[in-house]
Order: structure tokens, then C-alpha cells, then sequence
């Protein structure tokens, strides 16, 4: 006997429902892999976002290397008192402002409080009179290593000027005196600057 119309339409339609059943559970297993694999990523990203990177210093010209929390080697303060201080110490009317906010992000709290509260005062004697500042080292500088840091000798020639008429030529004694801090991007050294003192023959200035 034939089959009947209705039982042949009724299988076609189950069959059709099944795989289309099918298609969805895979495509559904298909949609939380791929979500998995997302989340998977997502935490890959966040850890190497987080995760501390490796800070190079360069404490000398031809030398280089990692800078490890609280292992500062005595040529890594020596290079930094050196680069910070001819910062400092040479400067004209146009680039002493740049001088100060530069050399200040290295300055210790108790620096930057003095600094600051005589810095207004000091760029408008700059710039009324002109004043310029010339510093050069004359020899290597000398290291001791000392509780909570370092100190750093250098010696050179300072030269002050007014416009352009030299006023004044001579040689200074600069004691550096160096903190450990934490390591950052911008601080890759882990060393701050706790105090300058600039001898002068008898006299001392801070």
C-alpha cells in the first residue's frame, strides 16, 4: 500500500527540524568557544598589562643594562648625579624654566619643598638680570656609598653671566647627596636627589 501523503510531509518536516536542531546546538557550542577563547585572551592581555616590565638604565656610554629594585651600582649614581647636576647648573633666561621642571621630578620631597618655595623669586631675578650659568666637569666624579644611598663629588668650573659680560669664573666643589626610590619608567635609576651642596674655596652654598 502507497504511503500516505501526510506521513511523507510529517518525516520530511522532523527531519528537517532535527537538523536544523542540529545546526544550532553546534553553532551554539561554536559561540562559547569562540567567548572562551576571548575570555582566555582577555586575561592574557590584563596580565601583561600588569605585570612589571624590565627598565633599562644607561649608566655609562658604551655599558648598559637592568635596573633591579634596590641593587643601584655605584656608576648608576654617579651618572645620575652627573647628568642631573649639569641639568641644573647651565641654564639661560630661556631654559631656566625647563631646567626647573625638569630637574625637579628627581628631587626628593623635602628638595622640591625648598626649591619651590624660592623658585618664583629666583626666575624673576633671572630674567630681570639676564643671568646665564656655565658648568663643566673637570675629572670623573667619586661615589661613597653611604645609608639610604649615595654621595656624589664633582668638580668643575662655573661660569656666571649677566647678558652676555661674563661676571665670574671659577672653580666649585658640588657634594651630591642620592636616596634610593622605587624604580619606575620615569625614574629608571631607583635614585632621587636629597640635598646639593656647592663648596667654594672656604664657603659652602646650598
Amino acid at each position: 500500500m502507497a504511503d500516505h501523503p501526510l506521513g511523507s510531509r510529517s518525516s520530511v518536516y522532523f527531519e528537517r527540524y532535527g537538523m536544523a536542531e542540529r545546526q544550532s546546538m553546534s553553532l551554539g557550542m561554536t559561540v562559547y568557544l569562540l567567548g572562551g577563547v576571548c575570555g582566555i585572551l582577555a586575561v592574557g592581555l590584563v596580565l601583561v598589562a600588569v605585570r612589571p616590565k624590565a627598565i633599562y638604565y644607561i649608566p655609562a656610554v658604551a655599558a648598559a643594562g637592568v635596573a633591579y629594585p634596590d641593587q643601584v651600582p655605584p656608576s648608576s649614581a654617579l651618572s645620575f648625579a652627573e647628568s642631573w647636576l649639569m641639568d641644573w647648573v647651565n641654564y639661560t633666561p630661556e631654559t631656566v624654566a625647563g631646567v626647573y621642571e625638569r630637574t625637579s621630578k628627581f628631587m626628593s620631597p623635602g628638595l622640591l619643598a625648598r626649591v619651590r618655595a624660592g623658585m618664583d623669586q629666583e626666575l624673576a631675578r633671572i630674567a630681570r638680570s639676564q643671568a646665564s650659568s656655565s658648568f663643566y666637569l673637570k675629572a670623573s666624579g667619586k661615589v661613597r656609598d653611604v645609608a639610604r644611598g649615595f654621595e656624589v663629588t664633582l668638580a668643575g668650573v662655573r661660569a656666571v653671566y649677566a647678558g652676555k659680560e661674563e661676571l665670574s669664573r671659577e672653580e666649585v666643589i658640588f657634594e651630591v647627596r642620592l636616596s634610593r626610590a622605587t624604580v619606575t619608567v620615569q625614574n629608571p635609576y631607583g635614585l632621587v636627589i636629597e640635598d646639593v651642596l656647592k663648596k667654594r674655596g672656604d664657603h659652602e652654598d646650598r
